[in-house]
């Protein structure tokens, strides 16, 4: 009987991407003559999947794939035994696992958190204990945890971004007593974002320059839109509402009822008329709704994509 590996990666750290990466690398590497290899993906959103397709790199290209094809399970202890269960009314037994391997990088993955969840449940895993986890992914921690034994460090400077922000010059003051170049980094994330090299005062400057933490990016997507831009959008809002639905079946029922009974000998071919000006409300309505679907997919890339800055902004 094969020993069965869970290779637990992802999560909603903004080293996502490279957990993917490695755990994908380790799946690759492992022997699978002895053990059968079980991916477990973490999304952003803390969903947890499964599924051979997690295996393959090209899998997450499009995430529309995982959702359909994966299977949503959760890691639970079932008297003993360390099954992954699908979520869902009808809840099922997915597959058993033996061991864990977390293949995850970032703060809320590889500080402790994964370990402490899965020793909370008891399943076996292969990684550093919750201890040196939390020690080790804050490096002023780690520093001064090993400057107070006595063991040697490279000198450095550390400060949170209010201190910064309250007294700069007490914080170059510090730098001074350094060697350029330095490189700078964010205490709590990998060793795969947000570093830089300054090779001296003038970039370290740069890297450290006052911006906001956040941006409101609908508010700027606001400021740019088109008197088009805002017509599209007020359609979208209405044609998709219950009030507009239930305006035009009002709209149907006067028709008809104005037809029948009082306007009978106006117009021979009523319903012809009435199915052309649905078609004509039709045919402009689809492209105004698709513009506007657009702009709010556009509004949705960027506010990724802030989100993602802000994190790291925040981390730095």
């Amino acid at each position: 009987m094969k020993l069965k590996i869970g290779v637990i990666f992802g999560g909603n750290s903004l080293e996502h991407e490279i957990s993917i990466l490695t755990a994908i690398q380790a799946m690759d590497n492992l022997d699978e003559e002895k053990y059968e290899i079980i991916p477990i993906y973490i999304a952003k959103d803390y969903t947890w999947y499964a599924g051979g397709l997690l295996r393959h790199i090209d899998s997450f290209n499009n995430f529309n794939l995982i959702e359909k094809y994966a299977r949503k399970v959760n890691l639970i202890n079932k008297k003993g035994r360390f099954v992954l269960q699908t979520t869902g009314i009808i809840k099922k037994e997915y597959n058993e696992i033996h061991l864990v391997i977390p293949m995850v990088h970032g703060a809320g993955m590889e500080d402790g958190t994964i370990q402490g969840y899965l020793q909370t449940l008891g399943i076996p895993y292969v990684s550093n204990n919750i201890y040196s986890s939390v020690i080790c992914q804050d490096k002023i921690f780690t520093k001064e945890i090993l400057d107070y034994n006595d063991i040697p460090v490279i000198k450095y400077v550390w400060c949170f971004d209010n201190d910064y922000y309250k007294d700069k010059k007490a914080i170059f003051n510090k730098i001074d007593k350094l060697k350029y170049p330095l490189i700078v980094k964010p205490a709590m994330l990998g060793s795969s974002v947000g570093i830089n090299k300054a090779k001296d005062e003038e970039e370290l400057i740069n890297m450290l320059i006052d911006e906001p933490i956040a941006v409101d990016t609908d508010k700027q997507s606001d400021i740019n839109r088109s008197f088009g831009d805002k017509v599209a959008d007020k359609i979208t809002e209405v044609a998709g509402s219950w009030n507009f639905i239930i305006g035009m079946i009002i709209f149907l029922l006067l028709w008809i009822l104005l037809n029948i009974y009082v306007l009978e000998n106006a117009d021979p071919y009523p319903f012809i008329l009435l199915n052309l000006l649905l078609s004509c409300i039709a045919a402009l309505q689809a492209p105004i709704i698709m513009m506007s679907q657009n702009r709010e997919a556009k509004k949705d890339r960027l506010r990724s994509s802030n989100d993602y800055k802000t994190d790291l902004k925040s981390e730095l």
